[in-house]
């Protein structure tokens, strides 16, 4: 079989009339640091002699110059429209993010809540949320769907809607949860994505706090300058369709303080790719006065991080939410 093909192409007709080839390759140096081959011009079959001349080469070598450049050219606009497609996707995607978020915190009598959301230099997916229902319940969520892109925004925003729903049908946390992820695994799971998400039900009458855990960061309560975690066993939303989640309870009392936060708290990093840790987030919270307002501690974390991670760029959101229970 090879043979035949050998036989073959030693029989094809010569394309050529004369013996005389010249070939120069289309170099381009920018800013004189690196030589780029973009490809290479070849002539045959001179019409007024046999033989190329150096004079041809010459001239060769000029064409090859300027083509090589008007070729990179074209490749660095492509790259250009390509870098502002993206970056244009990724503000879109950041806008839809910063509308899910609540522009104030609701007020109801005997506690405060502050929270905010620090977008990433690039769109990290974040969202926390609070549903009050009258003077006697307050819902909490804070969640984190994975990937950086318009599609994970657009499913977090289809979480949300999910989420509303199962509230508003007065549901308990762990419930919440699991009809969520029910709700959700399908797209979730042709998206390749997953969401973290922590749900708490706090009754006012009571300082009963209800709550479940779908694989995000624990909560910290602090009471009497000392951190103790929410913790509570659950899967990350959108790994299987049918997850039963756990559901504890705590009686807060007046004075303490529950943090909820998203990975890039404690993942943010500084100038020599360091993390802020948990460690240092206990230490910023334990050390903060108990007669502080929930904005107050809210400000002073964020100011704590700032401060760590300088110039440093965010690889992804920083979220915290705080709760305070008063008299």
């Amino acid at each position: 079989d090879r043979g035949d093909k050998k036989k073959s192409f030693s029989s094809m007709p010569m394309r050529y009339k004369r013996k005389s080839f010249l070939s120069v390759p289309m170099i381009f140096s920018p800013m004189n640091l690196e030589k780029r081959v973009m490809g290479v011009i070849n002539m045959t079959d001179k019409k007024t002699s046999d033989m190329f001349t150096s004079g041809d080469l010459r001239l060769l070598s000029s064409i090859a110059s300027q083509a090589a450049v008007a070729l990179y050219n074209i490749r660095l606009i492509e790259e250009v429209k390509d870098a502002e497609r993206v970056k244009r996707e990724m503000e879109i995607a950041q806008q839809i993010q910063m509308g899910l978020l609540p522009n104030q915190p609701p007020k109801l009598p005997g506690l405060e809540l502050a929270g905010r959301c620090l977008p990433a230099t690039q769109v990290g997916g974040d969202y926390y949320d609070f549903f009050p229902d009258t003077e006697q319940k307050l819902g909490l969520v804070i969640a984190d769907v994975s990937g950086h892109s318009v599609g994970a925004a657009l499913m977090m925003a289809a979480a949300r809607s999910t989420l509303r729903s199962e509230v508003i049908a007065r549901k308990s946390p762990a419930k919440i949860l699991a009809d969520t992820n029910f709700a959700l695994y399908d797209d979730l799971t042709r998206a390749e994505l997953f969401i973290t998400m922590f749900y708490a039900e706090y009754e006012v009458t009571t300082k009963i706090l209800r709550y479940s855990n779908g694989g995000q960061n624990c909560p910290i309560v602090l009471r009497d300058g000392s951190c103790t975690d929410l913790d509570t066993d659950g899967m990350l939303i959108g790994v299987m369709k049918s997850v039963e989640f756990e559901e504890k309870t705590m009686r807060l009392e007046p004075n303490d303080f529950v943090i909820f936060y998203t990975d890039g708290v404690v993942e943010a990093k500084n100038k020599d790719g360091q993390m802020f840790t948990i460690e240092r987030l206990r230490n910023v919270i334990e050390t903060a006065d108990r007669r502080a307002s929930a904005g107050e501690l809210l400000e002073r974390i964020y100011a704590e991080i700032g401060q760590y991670s300088g110039n440093a760029l965010r690889s992804d959101d920083i979220t915290v939410m705080v709760l305070k229970i008063y008299e």
